[in-house]
């Protein structure tokens, strides 16, 4: 079971159940001990470990608490650890070398903070947050010609220009191209727009103080969008060839192409390789997804990482000792399984597995599967890979899916 990428000092609570020959929950018993290894190493470590069996009363349930702060120099970053069981029995049957869980202290992430829990501030559009007293090479010159400064409340030191004395400074104080002359062109445009404002008042003031009702207006609505208004009512102008294009619509153009593609039906894109044959698929997706079961789905097994598969390169995982994987139907909404025909599949059909069928009918449905070591060596190098547990009925004779995931497959700490 991985337990997660953690930092040393942190405390880890986890559970494993122990299962006797009949694949009932037992108690773990014996004088029962749980050990660390760390690495490859043949050194076992107790230092802050903590097992209650039977937890909460359950039988078969076990809890392991970890104080990883215990032991500063045996629980150091930058190492993988196992946790194994060193002493004790299931059902007189002795389990020790029983690995329940491993995990690693700051040994996975390629990005760790400086001090140990801490987060990376990312907005939403995935930029990261700067700290402006933690730069990096904060004196080297960055060239900000493509951006704009806003506001600067202290300016210590300013460079690159050179202020305007001599000669130079007097022509633009009060030459002909200077102050002066800068205020009399302002001044004859200050007349000018006087004079034209007047006569653009002059036209305007024939206009009436209000249009007839059915008189259409031209106007462009808060999204950009071109319409004419009669009166009291309001369309949209239609982007028809030849009426209205990009150039003299600017803005709303893009709107209403937009609306013009997402009404458009999909029927007439058909088109080999084109979005619109990629989106006519989608029925034929939603075909062949309608054949799972929409019900939840329960894996029960000694060895799961959030609800998926795992195994160990050079296990086996058999009923008889308590290994065997349960897909379970709580709610019992698959077909009647009743001398079904249930294989599981995984990485693509290199491992093929029969299945018994526990309770076939009615709440709590289950299906078993048992890996022998050869099979679980068909899946080949450590990964995670899909599977897939699928069941032919013997009413119908037809397929159907009963439960999909991942299986990892975990490289053995042993060989």
């Amino acid at each position: 079971m991985w337990l997660g990428e953690l930092s040393a000092g942190d405390t880890i609570d986890f559970k494993f159940s122990t299962r006797g020959t009949t694949g009932a929950p037992t108690q773990l018993a014996g004088s029962p001990a749980i050990s660390v290894y760390k690495a490859n190493g043949t050194t076992e470590s107790t230092t802050g470990v903590t097992l209650t069996v039977d937890f909460d009363s359950r039988a078969g349930l076990n809890h392991v608490r970890i104080t990883t702060g215990s032991d500063g120099t045996f629980y150091a970053d930058g190492q993988d650890f196992q946790v194994v069981i060193t002493a004790g029995t299931v059902g007189g049957t002795s389990v020790v070398g029983e690995v329940v869980g491993h995990f690693s202290l700051r040994n996975r992430a390629g990005l760790k903070p400086t001090t140990a829990g801490r987060t990376l501030d990312v907005s939403a559009g995935g930029e990261a947050g700067v700290d402006w007293a933690n730069v990096g090479s904060p004196s080297t010159s960055v060239n900000l010609s493509a951006t704009t400064v806003n506001l600067v409340n202290t300016l210590t030191t300013y460079t690159g220009n050179t202020p305007q004395t001599g000669d130079g400074y007097a022509v633009v104080a009060s030459g002909s191209h200077g102050n002066a002359a800068l205020k009399t062109l302002i001044d004859t445009l200050d007349d000018y727009v006087d004079t034209e404002v007047a006569a653009i008042k002059a036209k305007t003031d024939n206009l009436p103080a209000s249009f007839p009702t059915n008189f259409p207006i031209l106007a462009i609505d808060a999204s950009g969008r071109m319409q004419v208004q009669y009166g009291t009512s309001t369309g949209q102008i239609a982007l028809t060839a030849g009426q209205l294009t990009s150039s003299t619509l600017a803005a709303s153009a893009g709107a209403a192409l937009a609306d013009y593609v997402y009404d458009e039906a999909l029927s007439g894109h058909t088109t080999s390789g084109t979005a619109g044959e990629a989106l006519n698929r989608l029925d034929d997706i939603q075909s062949k997804t309608d054949l799972i079961s929409s019900a939840a789905i329960e894996v029960s097994s000694p060895i799961t990482v959030d609800g998926d598969m795992e195994v160990v390169q050079g296990a086996s995982y058999y009923t008889a000792d308590g290994r065997n994987f349960d897909f379970i139907n709580a709610a019992g909404t698959w077909a009647d399984l009743s001398n079904a025909t249930v294989t599981f599949y995984a990485k693509n059909g290199d491992l093929s597995a029969s299945m018994s069928v526990v309770t076939a009918t009615g709440a709590n449905q289950k299906v078993r599967l048992q890996l022998t070591e050869g099979q679980v060596a068909s899946l080949g190098d450590p990964g995670i890979y899909p599977y897939e547990v699928k069941a032919v009925l013997q009413t119908t004779s037809h397929p159907v899916v009963l439960a999909q995931g991942d299986i990892e497959v975990v490289d053995s700490q042993a060989f």
